[in-house]
């Protein structure tokens, strides 16, 4: 288990990194950043400071003035773990949700829940294991932390499942990391603290899920950002684009007036470009995804048709744009 235990830790160490890098690109790049990749950054955060703390064995100890201030991270953290799937998907889902409400209601949830975990925690002595079994606060405690988990883990994870199952899902990516948070906190919150179905067996498994979990969010950061940066070299000019979130830009496709009011401030080159052609609003749209490098399958899942019909459009738009070049 020594053995086991020592590998899960340099594991863990090289996931941290590739967080902090992720983070990082993010952070120090320019560019329009989505409410919605901001909230994920949030979780990055959370999961980067549990991470360190694990690593570095940061544990209250009895007496010592500083063991406070671990005690009240360790809630938050607890408590931001369970509850950020919520907001990640509000975000993502829902065109209305605006980030700065969103990180609003989720600091005055994080700090009344703090409030009352640290209340039951110190009213009972357990401040420096939340979840001791053999505490009379332990149902207390547990119940407030399944509240929570309920709503911020299980229901967004059951949303986004049902949401991958029917398909045409243009946020794979954040559903999957939805539920990885979920199966993290599951397997945390109730295998882990039951020592279900043995102890050794419930350590692994935890180990196992927050793995997967750590390095799936490291990944999505650092393929959000490199995704995020594209190239596009156009017939009539040498356009470099400015960063861009394709997830949001999904939300847009409705009608020309939305993608263009996207992104006439990231993209005004662009824009420029598809304004001046005689073109349809639906074909300006595709014009304007070409235009910005993105690839006939992934428009075709964006705007729920086929790959075939988007090449025609695409067809159809290089006909026009070379008859007004002759004409």
């Amino acid at each position: 288990m020594e053995q086991i235990s020592a590998l899960y830790k340099i594991m863990l160490l090289l996931s941290a990194f590739a967080m902090l890098l992720g983070f990082s690109l993010h952070v120090f790049t320019k560019g329009n950043k989505s409410a919605g990749l901001k909230m994920i950054l949030v979780m990055s955060v959370a999961n980067f400071v549990s991470i360190v703390a694990y690593l570095l064995n940061l544990k209250p100890v009895n007496g010592l003035s500083w063991s406070v201030a671990i005690i009240f991270l360790n809630a938050i953290i607890l408590i931001l773990n369970l509850v950020i799937g919520f907001y990640v998907r509000q975000l993502f889902y829902k065109k209305n949700s605006l980030y700065y409400k969103q990180i609003l209601n989720l600091f005055i949830l994080s700090f009344i829940s703090s409030i009352v975990l640290l209340s039951i925690a110190y009213i009972f002595k357990t401040e420096y294991h939340f979840f001791d079994i053999s505490s009379n606060g332990f149902i207390f405690m547990f119940a407030c932390a399944t509240g929570l988990f309920v709503f911020g883990s299980f229901i967004p994870a059951a949303k986004s499942s049902i949401t991958i199952v029917k398909k045409g899902n243009l946020f794979a990516k954040i559903d999957l990391l939805i539920i990885l948070n979920f199966l993290n906190n599951l397997i945390g919150l109730y295998f882990y603290t039951f020592k279900f179905p043995s102890k050794d067996s419930s350590i692994v498994l935890n180990m196992l899920v927050n793995l997967a979990f750590a390095y799936y969010l490291a990944y999505f950061l650092l393929s959000e950002h490199f995704s995020g940066k594209s190239f596009v070299k156009d017939s009539e000019s040498n356009l470099t684009l400015n960063n861009y979130s394709w997830m949001e830009l999904q939300k847009h496709l409705s009608h020309w007036s939305e993608t263009r009011s996207y992104l006439v401030i990231s993209n005004p080159h662009i824009i420029e470009i598809v304004d001046n052609a005689k073109l349809s609003d639906l074909e300006k749209i595709h014009y304007t995804l070409r235009l910005l490098n993105l690839k006939a399958k992934d428009v075709a899942h964006a705007m729920n048709i086929s790959t075939r019909a988007v090449e025609m459009q695409r067809y159809r738009i290089n006909k026009k744009l070379i008859k007004d070049v002759s004409a």
